[in-house]
């Protein structure tokens, strides 16, 4: 059988004409990039518990077993309120912090016939010490990399 060229331009643009558009997610496959927010969103009623864990140093042997003594943790709660906009709330053992955040998907990336090359999101956090607010945020960026204001 054969196939002029006229008609494999037809199915190719019958083809293109069909293919719709689609959302982009898991670019990061997690909510977080290490200790920073990604762009990805947890979806509507999703919770996503996290426990954070740093060990002290190896090399101070058994009398501090080996950095275990020194670990400090951070136990967090994510929840997906809607697809577009995330709660958190956390608590550290390091001066013992107490966080919470709220982050709003603003825009979407897309695929496909109408393609939306950037994501872009709103996150508001705050950080409690002992004794005082210690940390601040707020940020309004495509990249999704928190800036941190001390």
């Amino acid at each position: 059988m054969m196939v002029s060229a006229q008609q494999k331009q037809a199915i190719t643009d019958k083809e293109i004409t069909t293919f719709e558009t689609a959302k982009v997610f898991a670019t990061f496959k997690s909510t977080k990039v290490i200790l920073s927010h990604s762009v990805d969103m947890l979806r509507k009623s999703q919770l996503d518990v996290r426990i954070l864990h740093r060990f002290g140093y190896v090399n101070k042997g058994i009398k501090e077993l080996f950095g275990l003594d020194e670990a400090s943790m951070h136990l967090g709660f994510n929840y997906g309120l809607t697809d577009n906009i995330s709660l958190g709330i956390g608590r550290s053992t390091y001066r013992k912090e107490l966080d919470g955040f709220i982050k709003w998907r603003i825009l979407q990336q897309t695929s496909g016939q109408k393609q939306c090359l950037y994501r872009w999101f709103w996150l508001q956090a705050v950080q409690f010490g002992q004794k005082k607010a210690l940390l601040l945020q707020s940020l309004l960026q495509p990249t999704g990399f928190p800036i941190i204001f001390r």
